[in-house]
């Protein structure tokens, strides 16, 4: 992601989705907004396919549902269902994934800073009431990306076990590409609190952090390997991989942030 001359975080061009990722985009528009009532306030997509850049058949569909008022486990369910089904009905994205929250989480002290740069600066609006129109702008900082990455160890645990209860290992593909792309942008709460820029790519992540750390370079290419073609034939030996660089990256990320604090 770019940074512009104010300093601040670029937005995502609004430009026309691509023609074979409409029709998944528009049954998820549809199907999450039929229903009467619906708790959906507004519905957002972010990634390859808000950039324009996705590749059929290979890139996730990734959407953040901000409902009305904090989901029901009824309300989880329906979703779920509708995930499910969306995702076997439209193989040209590998997989879809469903980030829910509420407009308490938009605007809530403890949540608003990564939902708010998230909203607007990583999403665009597929339907609803835009919200991003009433955010401000926002600048690169260590605690933006604390906000948006910092449950990288929550967020990891939670793929390695569906990695581990995947009955199929070529069925962990997407799962592992997903957790590797994480803990990539993750390596972004390393940040120095004078760093003014902000990177956009996977291979952004990955040049700022071996020249910071080359000790970590094998690891990180590792890491990227995973993100673009996951190895599927040994998923454990992936998983024992993954958390352990996970581990490490917790480890420094505590020493930073005592060593600032002193």
């Amino acid at each position: 992601m770019t940074v512009d001359r104010n300093g601040e975080l670029s937005t995502v061009e609004n430009r026309p989705f691509q023609a074979a990722f409409r029709p998944v985009l528009e049954a998820v528009s549809s199907q999450l907004t039929d229903a009467a009532p619906s708790p959906l306030h507004s519905l957002y997509v972010y990634g390859s396919v808000a950039a324009g850049v996705a590749r059929p058949g290979i890139s996730d569909l990734d959407l953040c549902l901000v409902l009305k008022a904090p989901p029901t486990v009824a309300e989880r369910a329906d979703f779920e269902r509708i995930r499910r089904a969306i995702e076997a009905e439209h193989p040209v994205v590998s997989k879809i994934d469903f980030d829910i929250g509420s407009i308490e989480d938009v605007f809530a002290p403890d949540t608003r800073l990564a939902w708010q740069v998230w909203l607007k600066h990583y999403c665009r609006c597929l339907a609803g009431a835009d919200l991003r129109d009433a955010l401000p702008l926002f600048q690169p900082s260590r605690a933006v990306a604390v906000a948006l990455n910092g449950d990288f160890a929550q967020v990891l645990e939670r793929y390695l076990g569906r990695i581990a209860e995947e009955p199929a290992p070529e069925r962990a593909r997407p799962v592992i590409r997903a957790a590797a792309r994480k803990l990539i942008r993750s390596t972004n709460i390393l940040r120095h609190p004078s760093d003014t820029d902000w990177p956009e790519t996977l291979e952004d992540h990955v040049r700022k952090f071996r020249a910071r750390f080359p000790e970590q370079g094998r690891e990180i290419l590792y890491l990227l390997e995973q993100a673009t073609t996951p190895d599927a034939l040994d998923p454990d030996r992936v998983a024992d991989r993954l958390r352990a660089f996970a581990t490490w990256l917790r480890a420094r990320s505590d020493m930073e942030g005592g060593a600032r604090s002193e």
